[in-house]
């Protein structure tokens, strides 16, 4: 059907017909993930979360966030202060995981 169809070849969850919007379920597709390495660097410097919230100027909050990798929408001025305070490069504080192949 034109659906299947739209499934197959579509990721997004609508199209046009007719000059209509219709909404269709969305694919369930694994890209993969992106990890924040916070908590690691964190320990390798021996630096505490009190520590680092005063060099980058964030709330412990926040920071707990980022190291729980708790965050949906990631700042990129969260990621250069951290960089900063930190003194490390960004590859070094974020990492894609690509989708597990036997997954798909």
């Amino acid at each position: 059907t034109s659906m299947e169809y739209l499934n197959e070849h579509f990721h997004h969850n609508y199209y046009f017909f007719n000059g209509r919007k219709r909404i269709y379920k969305m694919k369930d597709i694994d890209y993969g993930k992106v990890k924040l390495n916070l908590q690691e660097i964190m320990k390798e410097q021996n630096i505490s979360i009190n520590k680092l919230a005063f060099r980058s100027e964030m709330q412990r909050t926040q920071l707990k966030s980022y190291m729980k990798n708790d965050v949906q929408r990631i700042d990129i001025s969260v990621l250069a202060r951290l960089c900063f305070a930190l003194e490390c490069s960004l590859s070094d504080l974020i990492q894609y995981i690509p989708p597990d192949k036997d997954d798909k």
